[in-house]
Order: C-alpha cells, then sequence, then structure tokens
C-alpha cells in the first residue's frame, strides 16, 4: 500500500529542492537564475516579501512591460532611471498564435 508518510520523506530527502529548480524543457532559451532566500533573508513590506537587489549576484538588467501599462511613477520609487544599464522592452500578444512578443512598433513603446 502507498504511503504518504513514504512522499514526505523523499519531499524532505531533497525532491522537494529539486523539483523547484527543475525547468520545463519548452522553456530552455530563457536565461533564467533562480534563487532561493530563506524567509528571515527577505525584506517584509505588509504581507509581501522582497529580495535586495543592491548586490552584484542579483542585479536588475530588464523590464518587460505588457502593453496596457501606464506609468504611476513606480519604477521612480524603486531607483530605476533610463540612465541605468537596463533594457526596457514591451511585449504584447502575437498576432497568429498564443505567445507573448516584442513589440516593435515605435508609437506602441512604452517607457518608464
Amino acid at each position: 500500500m502507498w504511503s504518504h508518510y513514504a512522499l514526505l520523506k523523499k519531499l524532505k530527502n531533497g525532491l522537494m529542492e529539486e523539483l523547484c529548480r527543475t525547468k520545463f524543457k519548452h522553456w530552455e532559451y530563457e536565461k533564467e537564475i533562480r534563487l532561493f532566500l530563506t524567509i528571515e533573508d527577505a525584506e517584509k513590506e505588509g504581507k509581501h516579501l522582497f529580495a535586495d537587489f543592491d548586490n552584484e549576484a542579483m542585479k536588475l538588467r530588464e523590464i518587460v512591460m505588457g502593453s496596457n501599462y501606464e506609468s504611476c511613477g513606480e519604477f521612480e520609487k524603486l531607483g530605476v532611471s533610463l540612465e541605468d544599464d537596463i533594457s526596457i522592452i514591451t511585449a504584447r500578444c502575437a498576432f497568429q498564435n498564443f505567445s507573448i512578443v516584442k513589440q516593435h512598433c515605435k508609437k506602441m513603446q512604452k517607457t518608464i
């Protein structure tokens, strides 16, 4: 008979960490790095937890804004400016399939 306890034991022995670090093959083109932090290392703001970007291990390099984005000063609050070495991209829904693509039309691109 299958035991819930056996599964819990496997989860405790690193399976959960392995599952968190596993990425679907379809997304392998993304240059993603996953960073795992303890709750104690996070900065708490209300009921949300945040990680500090003020180090070389984790540096903001790109912002992808959706087609409905409207500026309301949140990037300025974070200290992000156009002088920073950060790539800013506007994304939109593709016309012929269910994917998200870069917006190439200059007049439709968003700015911070």
